[in-house]
């Protein structure tokens, strides 16, 4: 994910033709950073994950995604139990 520059394709002058693309790559950038959350938190490291999701909510505050994120990591307590409810459910 560091080696993506901000903003996508800066080296490349910038034309009208070329903002649709860098939006998809932006929009694209974020559903991977989304999905590395996920598997994250499933891998237990929601501390290390704090400083990430706080530093994304700053630069985009109305994606709720990362809200959401950002709360698990920091009390994942609540969807632990929620997970296990749903096994006990099968």
């Amino acid at each position: 994910m560091d080696t993506w520059g901000d903003p996508p394709l800066a080296d490349i002058p910038a034309t009208p033709i070329m903002q649709p693309v860098i939006s998809e790559l932006l929009e694209h950038r974020h559903a991977v950073q989304e999905l590395l959350v996920v598997a994250r938190l499933a891998l237990g490291q929601h501390h290390e994950l704090l400083p990430f999701l706080m530093s994304l909510t700053t630069a985009q505050p109305l994606r709720e995604r990362r809200w959401e994120q950002l709360i698990l990591a920091d009390d994942p307590l609540p969807a632990l139990g929620r997970e296990q409810r749903n096994e006990g459910k099968t």
